[in-house]
């Protein structure tokens, strides 16, 4: 398999996986448009095996964070782990991850791997609890015109707000938060194409899995469709 799909998302005790965990909703696509992947459940303390592992075999690697909310039930990358992960991109990769502190509360409260420069994002603030409400897809970006909403069965709050920096990079989705009258929108889903050196990265405050699939073509399948086709891994026989 030329895909890993890691998860780090922990249940709210630390004693398995998350039930809710984007993987569950990811890996079923995978398989529907062809794609073969390795698979791999990380534990909340093991800051061992993501920072020695070879992710060199690997084109694509699907990072699903989790979601902390009361308890701290997704993974915090430290040095070792993160340094790996941007060797990794540097010598080529390509990576999808999700977390909604990975970006902004992890490194600026806890001392947590600072991957802002790695993916080109610029974090905002930590967001608001229970502030996913409708994601909307950026005019212009690949999801174009998109209008799903959050499963608020999963895991929902303190969502960090995530923007591009000026001139770099591409913005997919905004959350528009249920605060009447305002349905003020932040931005939490940038792309990143790197050319020297040449790698991929697409950043997610949110959790894919908690999407609700609309109407026609204003589905998951029809997201992770893109999301494959931006990272250039062949798409299966059929898909588009």
């Amino acid at each position: 398999a030329n895909i890993l799909v890691l998860n780090l998302d922990r249940n709210q005790t630390n004693t398995g996986p998350n039930p809710y965990s984007s993987t569950d909703t990811i890996k079923p696509l995978l398989n529907s448009l062809g794609y073969q992947y390795d698979f791999l459940e990380v534990d909340l303390n093991d800051h061992t095996t993501l920072a020695t592992m070879n992710f060199n075999q690997y084109q694509l690697l699907v990072i699903c964070v989790g979601t902390n909310c009361v308890f701290n039930t997704a993974h915090r990358f430290d040095s070792s782990e993160g340094n790996h992960l941007v060797a990794y991109l540097n010598a080529g990769g390509k990576v999808y991850m999700e977390g909604n502190d990975v970006w902004y509360q992890d490194p600026h409260a806890y001392g947590a791997f600072d991957f802002s420069t790695a993916f080109q994002v610029n974090p905002g603030s930590d967001g608001g609890v229970a502030d996913m409400w409708r994601v909307r897809g950026i005019t212009g970006s690949p999801v174009s015109g998109r209008t799903l909403y959050f499963d608020l069965t999963q895991d929902n709050c303190f969502i960090d707000v995530i923007d591009k920096i000026a001139g770099v990079g591409t913005k997919w989705f905004e959350n528009e938060k249920n605060d009447p009258p305002n349905y003020t929108r932040q931005s939490v889903w940038i792309s990143y194409s790197s050319t020297s050196p040449a790698y991929k990265t697409i950043a997610s405050s949110f959790e894919f899995g908690g999407l609700i699939d609309g109407t026609g073509s204003d589905t998951k399948a029809y997201v992770w469709g893109k999301v494959m086709d931006f990272f250039g891994v062949p798409a299966n026989p059929g898909y588009g």
